[in-house]
């Protein structure tokens, strides 16, 4: 995935479009080892626990996932939603690298970045090779976070 990061600090719904496409959510391990925060440390120990792999770009890839909203599901189901719609929030709170939802929320706005791949989804092929298109991140990548 070769487009930019996009930072969730400052994020606003007007920056993003309405495309459909592929995304990752990540943190730069910069991060991790240089900012004394408690849920940096968590998840520092939580990466060791399960033997996580840093990128060689530095990347700390938590979460993968498609959408057919942009907007919607990085901007008000990721960093708005609850529960029910924000699942990197439910991770990161299950983990035990964060406390509550609220603490997910901050964490995320605070750290965490995203890439967008955009892809066309109106035929059923292309619906399918959307799919795909986020199983083959997955499988590429090894997110942190896989549900």
């Amino acid at each position: 995935m070769n487009s930019n990061s996009v930072c969730f600090k400052g994020l606003k719904p007007s920056h993003l479009t309405e495309d459909a496409g592929v995304y990752v959510i990540l943190i730069h391990t910069q991060s991790i080892l240089n900012d004394n925060d408690d849920a940096l440390d968590a998840l520092n120990d939580y990466l060791s626990s399960i033997g996580y792999e840093i990128g060689a770009n530095g990347d700390c890839l938590l979460y993968v996932g498609r959408t057919i909203n942009k907007r919607v599901r990085l901007y008000q189901n990721h960093l708005q939603g609850t529960k029910a719609t924000a699942r990197l929030k439910i991770a990161l709170v299950s983990n035990g690298i964060v406390a509550t939802e609220s603490d997910a929320k901050e964490f995320i706005k605070q750290y965490c970045s995203f890439k967008f791949l955009a892809l066309p989804t109106q035929t059923v092929k292309e619906q399918y090779n959307f799919k795909l298109a986020e199983h083959q991140v997955k499988v590429d990548l090894e997110p942190v976070f896989i549900d």
